[in-house]
């Protein structure tokens, strides 16, 4: 069981909403901080080896730095990662996105999810956001109801469920979970090309310009994680660093996993979605908490997903939702200390 904490985080600039602070904790003193603003992942903070408690995630100490900044621990959609061009046909009709990423449409486009305030619901070991989201919004058709919820239980395990419904006609969607992640802490924040990453899968999404060329390719001596090893090994032989979506093989319990060996921390991943955006923070530049300034490859993010530009890719899996259909992004990070 798990204790529930609601407090007031601050007021929306534009429309005077109400946004709350949520702080969620377990028997193991693991503690999640959350907030309705974007369904946001604000802080998580737990033991290393030597029981220094400290927040793993990277963002801001007030509303004001979530408001000034994209992404930092939000629900990520309608669609996260790119469309190429920004557009997409369905149904016989052609839409168009904002193109928010160079000449491409990235994470829901300029007022996505994460610049939404959530209504929210307060359950026993967690919160749920809830978001609808009108047919139009950000170019996308559909009239699509979102819930995002965040459950935090005793056996250190932060489960986070992504839901979508459509009520009127058929739409796409991919929502997913962007948090920076730097085991080593708030008061170290060493780059994580110290860390050991793992994952499970033996194919990867190669790309030109950020886009999936439509191959899956079998992954190389850069790209292979399967067994663990440091981030820092081959970063610097990939071109700007990693930004890949891979290819994710359902052969073990977890789907990939972070080791940090100066704090001990562990942090494993599962999801039941097709693949998983593996992003170095190779364009991280701002002044976070406590001050921090976060420079590229101080964090990372593994963000559960479908493919990029899936909806454009015909051997992609499909991310179309069609009315009478349910959307499910099932997501477990599980913690621990060696």
């Amino acid at each position: 069981m798990s204790s529930v904490i609601v407090e007031d985080f601050g007021i929306h600039p534009s429309s005077g909403e109400s946004i709350k602070k949520f702080t969620l904790t377990n028997k193991n003193n693991i503690r999640v901080v959350l907030t309705n603003y974007g369904a946001t992942l604000v802080s998580l903070y737990t033991l290393d080896r030597n029981g220094y408690y400290d927040d793993i995630l990277l963002g801001f100490d007030d509303i004001k730095g979530y408001f000034d900044n994209r992404f930092f621990g939000s629900t990520i959609g309608r669609h996260a990662n790119r469309i190429c061009k920004g557009q997409f046909s369905l149904d016989d009709e052609t839409y168009q996105l904002a193109c928010n990423n160079g000449d491409n449409h990235l994470h829901g486009g300029d007022n996505g999810f994460d610049k939404k305030v959530w209504l929210w619901q307060q359950l026993p070991n967690g919160i749920a956001f809830k978001l609808d989201s009108p047919g139009g919004d950000e170019g996308y058709p559909g009239q699509l109801s979102v819930v995002s919820t965040y459950i935090l239980n005793g056996d250190n395990e932060l489960k986070m469920t992504l839901e979508g419904d459509v009520k009127d006609r058929s739409t796409i969607v991919n929502l997913t979970n962007h948090a920076f992640i730097n085991l080593s802490g708030q008061k170290c924040c060493s780059s994580v090309v110290d860390h050991t990453l793992e994952i499970n899968a033996t194919q990867y999404l190669p790309c030109y310009d950020m886009i999936p060329t439509g191959e899956l390719k079998q992954v190389d001596a850069l790209f292979d994680f399967r067994s663990p090893k440091k981030i820092g090994d081959h970063i610097s032989l990939v071109d700007g660093g990693y930004d890949h979506n891979f290819c994710l093989d359902k052969t073990k319990s977890y789907n990939a996993r972070i080791y940090h060996e100066v704090s001990g921390r562990t942090l494993e991943i599962s999801t039941n979605q097709p693949g998983i955006q593996f992003y170095s923070g190779n364009f991280l530049n701002v002044i976070g908490k406590n001050g921090n300034k976060y420079k590229p490859r101080d964090a990372l993010c593994l963000e559960p997903q479908n493919y990029p530009d899936a909806i454009n890719q015909s051997n992609f899996p499909s991310p179309v939702l069609l009315p009478g259909e349910k959307y499910v992004n099932e997501i477990t990070w599980k913690l621990s200390t060696m």
